[in-house]
C-alpha cells in the first residue's frame, strides 16, 4: 500500500499530469551527500584488485596504483591491456573472477553503446564504481542559458540519476551507493555509483 500512497503523494504534487504520466515519468531522486570524487574513488579501491577502465595513465591511475592491491589499467593505447571499450569490450571477459572492483571514471558518457560494455563488466562478477557527469549540473545549466552547451566533444550522452540507475539495472547491476561529486546535491557537477 506504500506504493500506492507514494503514487498519491506524486500525484497530488503534479496536479497537471495524469497519473500514468507521473508514475511513468516523474521519478524521485534519492538523498545523497557530497564527496570528493579522487578520494572517493581511492578509498574504494585501497587493498583490492581493480580493474580502471578508460585512464591507464594519469594521476587517478598513479594514486589506484598506489592504493590497490593491483590495479589492470584498460584504455585504447598505453594500457595493461590495450582495448576500445566501445568496439571490443569482450576482450575483458578473460577477467571473470579476477578483479574484484571494476573502475568506470567518466567513460560511459563517451561510449556510443555502454550496454555492450556494461554486459561484459556484469559477468566479470565484480563491484563496480561509475562516476559521469550530472546532465542536471547547475554549471551546464547556467551555459545553456547563455546558448553555450558545457561539454565534451567526445562524450555522446549525458546522465541523471533516474537515466545511469536505469541503464545499470537493465544490464543485472544493483546500485548499492550514490552519491554526488563536486557542487551541491542535485546539481552537483557528477554523480558517483557503487553497483553489484
Amino acid at each position: 500500500m506504500s506504493a500506492i500512497y507514494s503514487l498519491l503523494d506524486e500525484v497530488q504534487a503534479f496536479p497537471h499530469r495524469s497519473p500514468e504520466y507521473v508514475e511513468k515519468m516523474m521519478h524521485r531522486i534519492p538523498a545523497a551527500t557530497v564527496v570528493d570524487r579522487v578520494p572517493f574513488i581511492l578509498e574504494q579501491c585501497a587493498d583490492r584488485i581493480v580493474l580502471n577502465l578508460g585512464s591507464a595513465s594519469g594521476t587517478l591511475h598513479e594514486g589506484i596504483s598506489k592504493v590497490a592491491r593491483h590495479v589492470v589499467g584498460v584504455d585504447r593505447e598505453s594500457a595493461t591491456i590495450c582495448c576500445d571499450l566501445d568496439r571490443e569490450p569482450g576482450r575483458l571477459a578473460t577477467l571473470t573472477g579476477v578483479v574484484d572492483l571494476i573502475v568506470a571514471g567518466e567513460i560511459l558518457e563517451h561510449l556510443a553503446n555502454p550496454g555492450r560494455l556494461l554486459e561484459v563488466l556484469r559477468a566479470l562478477n565484480a563491484n563496480l564504481l561509475v562516476t559521469v557527469p550530472n546532465a542536471f549540473s547547475r554549471a551546464g545549466n547556467i551555459h545553456a542559458l547563455n546558448s553555450y552547451e558545457n561539454v565534451n566533444l567526445d562524450h555522446v550522452a549525458w546522465y541523471s540519476y533516474t537515466t545511469l540507475k536505469t541503464l545499470l539495472t537493465r544490464y543485472g547491476f544493483e546500485v548499492t551507493r550514490f552519491h554526488w561529486y563536486e557542487g551541491q546535491p542535485l546539481t552537483a557537477e557528477g554523480l558517483v555509483f557503487v553497483a553489484r
